[in-house]
């Protein structure tokens, strides 16, 4: 795999936030929502056929799918 980032790379993290911020007139969208389901967080990696996904701690979970 040749890619620009390689893995490992750590995310950035999630924090809560109990209400959401407006985003600013200019319609640029400067926050991502997400809401925060059970399961697992991946960072997914794909280059041609290539796939390979890490979790945050840095190990590869391609077994577990």
């Amino acid at each position: 795999m040749e890619l620009p980032l390689m893995p490992p790379l750590a995310p950035m993290l999630a924090k809560a936030a109990a209400t959401v911020p407006p985003q600013p007139e200019s319609g640029d969208p400067t926050w991502s929502y997400e809401p925060k389901w059970d399961g697992f967080r991946a960072i997914i990696f794909r280059d041609g056929d290539e796939v390979v996904l890490g979790s945050r701690g840095g190990k590869y979970r391609a077994k577990s799918f």
